[in-house]
């Protein structure tokens, strides 16, 4: 054979070799055939349903424009010093704050306050009228401690409370009021002689609030404010209880009395006594405080003896917290002063007003109660046991 035929016989091998190949390639029924039509292949993704979203907006019922200053003049460690206070509108700008979202019938619903925004200068100087520090608020700057109240509240000046020496700073209550409303937020501010400062909570007003002020000892051994006891050395107590608002709190003698009103059924003791490092002394039954819009704190001073009187008709006595020993304090039930005041020699007859009912007890010479009587709408004075 020459080698031209030997070409021919090798492709023609080759193209029966492809030709069976081809055709076994067509009869796998694993293959996809080319002449058909072909799906197409889609992924489903699973994704949640895109909820419609409510907006309920509160806002300012009016805007004050007019500018607010402030200033007073302090001694520090023997220096003088000047601490000034200026309020004005940002410009024309809009705070916002939105409380957390909620789903509700399927949308989601979101709960936004609006206000005006306002500049809020601390300026400190000393004698010679050289500035120390400058620090300047927006109404973001309270948002996280006093809430959306802050955005709705026009202009309300801090006041001023006093310079705590213990801790070397100034101490400022601050207002935050809804307009046209007895519904606000008080905050609490620190700075020191060097503009470090602090923004707290301090007590609401017209919900929870209790009847407090902040108020230094006597002796000028401890701060108290509405939420802590400040000693001398710089040590701070918080006076907030689990489950419980301070329904009212004051300084008598060198102790602070604080009166609690819980929130849930307990068996916790309603009122305390703290000494002037903040430890508490004395732990006792208390429920005579009053509430409405808020807690107060009813009770009468009497100057002669030197002594408080407070009446709990939940428990059912009156109470009596002399100011130079506080903790020898005394209880005099209902049940043992069950006596007209005709029938007894009495130094001094008084009338504690509450929300619903008036009380009338009578005292000795030496200031110890000896007869209780109350009266309610009837304005008849009765023994506590005849209340119909």
């Amino acid at each position: 054979m020459d080698f031209k035929h030997y070409i021919v016989l090798v492709k023609t091998l080759a193209l029966f070799i492809c030709t069976l190949f081809l055709l076994s390639c067509k009869e796998d029924s694993e293959l996809p055939n080319p002449n058909l039509p072909q799906a197409e292949v889609q992924e489903v993704i699973k994704s949640a349903p895109i909820l419609d979203t409510v907006y309920s907006g509160y806002g300012q019922s009016y805007i004050d424009s007019i500018p607010k200053y402030f200033d007073t003049t302090f001694l520090a460690a023997g220096k003088h010093y000047t601490f000034q206070i200026s309020l004005k509108l940002k410009g024309n700008d809009t705070v916002y704050y939105d409380e957390t979202p909620y789903k509700k019938e399927g949308k989601i619903h979101v709960t936004r306050y609006s206000g005006r925004d306002i500049i809020y200068q601390f300026h400190l100087s000393n004698a010679r009228n050289q500035t120390l520090w400058k620090k300047e608020f927006t109404k973001k700057d309270y948002f996280k401690d006093l809430g959306s109240i802050v955005v709705q509240s026009n202009m309300w000046v801090p006041e001023f409370q006093t310079f705590l020496p213990a801790t070397q700073q100034l101490v400022l209550t601050q207002d935050f009021w809804v307009p046209d409303s007895d519904f606000g937020v008080q905050g609490i501010l620190f700075f020191d002689l060097n503009g470090n400062y602090q923004i707290n909570y301090h007590m609401g007003h017209g919900g929870s609030n209790g009847e407090c002020e902040v108020a230094y000892s006597p002796d000028s051994s401890f701060l108290l404010t509405c939420s802590e006891l400040i000693s001398k050395d710089g040590k701070v107590t918080d006076i907030h209880r689990k489950y419980s608002d301070v329904a009212g709190n004051m300084v008598i003698g060198d102790h602070a009395f604080v009166s609690y009103a819980f929130r849930e059924d307990t068996a916790a003791l309603g009122g305390r006594l703290y000494n002037k490092q903040g430890k508490i002394v004395k732990e006792f039954k208390f429920d005579g405080y009053g509430g409405a819009l808020g807690y107060s704190l009813p009770r009468i001073y009497l100057e002669k003896f030197g002594r408080y009187y407070f009446v709990d008709e939940q428990n059912q006595f009156v109470l009596m917290i002399p100011e130079k020993n506080p903790t020898a304090f005394k209880k005099y039930t209902f049940k043992q002063l069950r006596y007209d005041p005709s029938e007894l020699s009495l130094d001094t007859t008084v009338i504690l007003v509450k929300e619903v009912s008036d009380h009338r007890f009578g005292v000795d010479s030496l200031g110890e109660v000896k007869t209780y009587q109350t009266s309610d709408y009837t304005r008849e004075w009765k023994f506590f046991d005849e209340k119909e």
